[in-house]
């Protein structure tokens, strides 16, 4: 029940696919199930992008995805380049490796500047969740 879903449910035009687990993974030493949950999304993306699905895809989480080498970079960008004009493919998370960065249109850094999080504080139902 993250603030994602929620919203989700009131936009009837908004359709949302988790594809991973809601629990921690450890990018470093993944579990042989969230490196196949990462191909079976990623296989469902590739569906939703060369079908035209939808106008906008969100990837949400997929740069850190590559960068810590779940799924291979290189596919993932010449796949994203071959279907480029299909559809809006937006990424997010920390660690967008180069090759994706350069056959992008647009590119943001988001970075913390202070969280109160630092200062013990949990996260908040209907801000964080």
């Amino acid at each position: 029940e993250y603030g994602e879903a929620r919203a989700a449910k009131n936009l009837p035009w908004f359709t949302l696919r988790q594809v991973g687990r809601d629990a921690f993974v450890n990018f470093h030493n993944p579990d042989p199930v969230d490196l196949k949950m990462c191909r079976d999304g990623w296989e469902e993306a590739k569906e939703a992008i060369s079908s035209h699905a939808a106008d906008i895809i969100i990837l949400d989480e997929l740069n850190i995805v590559l960068a810590t080498q779940m799924l291979p970079t290189q596919e993932i960008v010449d796949f994203l380049r071959e279907h480029k004009n299909n559809v809006e493919v937006i990424t997010t998370g920390r660690g967008a490796p180069e090759e994706l960065i350069k056959i992008a249109d647009l590119v943001t850094d988001m970075s913390e500047v202070k969280h109160y999080f630092h200062k013990g504080v949990s996260s908040r139902n209907g801000i964080d969740h």
